[in-house]
């Protein structure tokens, strides 16, 4: 089987990278405190399961999102907006954003736009699954014999 060009997961990808507003050095460090309210407890109630490296980048003037998802993109961004909203503007207060996106939950059509603007489509998605018991595997079903894992 070519994995690379014929086999595409029920998972999803959602890579973004934000500007970090100055003061970097201490938008760097809230940003690092706002990580914590997301717990795995928190993203396994939101039904699709997802996973979300936070990666600083150029010396921490950068913040790339790279969250892997089950389903379609705009139920999963609807799902996260009413699930986590509170997070996402703590996040968004410390990156740059247009005016009229804050707060999401009264301006969701704006964010969604937004996001789907700066949403780098994956040129190549790997998946370790593409197994006969694993046809289409759910992150839920690849996870679910894993051990407990932080949030850093």
């Amino acid at each position: 089987m070519d994995v690379f060009n014929n086999f595409r997961p029920s998972q999803n990808t959602l890579n973004l990278i934000f500007e970090v507003k100055p003061p970097i050095r201490k938008n760097a460090l809230n940003l690092r405190q706002v990580f914590k309210y997301l717990t795995p407890e928190t993203c396994r109630e939101n039904g699709k399961l997802d996973y979300s490296p936070f990666l600083f980048l150029d010396h921490n003037a950068k913040l790339q999102v790279c969250t892997t998802y089950d389903g379609d993109f705009l139920d999963y961004l609807h799902t996260v907006i009413n699930r986590h909203c509170d997070v996402l503007n703590a996040l968004l207060s410390y990156v740059q954003v247009p005016e009229n996106l804050l707060p999401i939950e009264q301006n969701q059509a704006a964010f969604i736009d937004y996001i789907t603007s700066l949403n780098v489509k994956d040129q190549v998605f790997y998946s370790a699954y593409p197994e006969p018991n694993y046809p289409e595997p759910k992150v839920a079903d690849i996870i679910k014999d894993k051990p407990e894992y932080n949030i850093v």
